[in-house]
Parts: C-alpha cells; sequence; structure tokens
C-alpha cells in the first residue's frame, strides 16, 4: 500500500473520532454535571525496518494518531436556583 495513502487514511480516521468527541461535548454540553472529553494527538513515524528513508517519505509517514481521549476536570460554572435547600460552597 502507499504509505501517503495510509498516512491520509489514518488521519482522517482520527479526525472522525475527534469529530465524533466534539459532537458528543455539543450534545450535552447543557446537561447539568457533565464534563466534556478531549481529544489526545500523537504523531506516529513508520519506520523501514532500519533502511534509511529521504526527507520527502519521512514527512509522507510521519502521520497523527488519535491516543485517546482525557476528561477535562476544570470546574464548571456556578448557578444560583434559588431553592433554599441547594447546597452552596
Amino acid at each position: 500500500m502507499d504509505p501517503g495513502y495510509y498516512a491520509a487514511c489514518t488521519a482522517m480516521m482520527a479526525q472522525a473520532q475527534s469529530l465524533e468527541l466534539v459532537a458528543n461535548n455539543l450534545a450535552n454540553g447543557s446537561t447539568a454535571g457533565y464534563r466534556a472529553q478531549r481529544s489526545i494527538f500523537r504523531s506516529v513515524l513508520a519506520a523501514n525496518s532500519g533502511v534509511p528513508i529521504s526527507e520527502i517519505n519521512q514527512a509522507t509517514n510521519n502521520y497523527g494518531v488519535l491516543e485517546g481521549s482525557r476528561l477535562d476536570m476544570a470546574q464548571g460554572g456556578l448557578q444560583t436556583t434559588g431553592n433554599q435547600f441547594d447546597f452552596c460552597y
């Protein structure tokens, strides 16, 4: 398989997974207590079994992969509810 094609397909899959996370965050953004998820990307260099590769092949074979996601632990905004029994700190 052509290395450029493989790199393009991998990048497309990583971006599609990232867009799914964004869509999930948008869909649940107004839910009380929801914590967003953030994408974590890493760079992968496809190596040729010890054979030196040219700069062009190295640039083509260096592609991004979605490593995973992390939970955003930042505090959300506080809202006044008007209920005297709600906990406020």
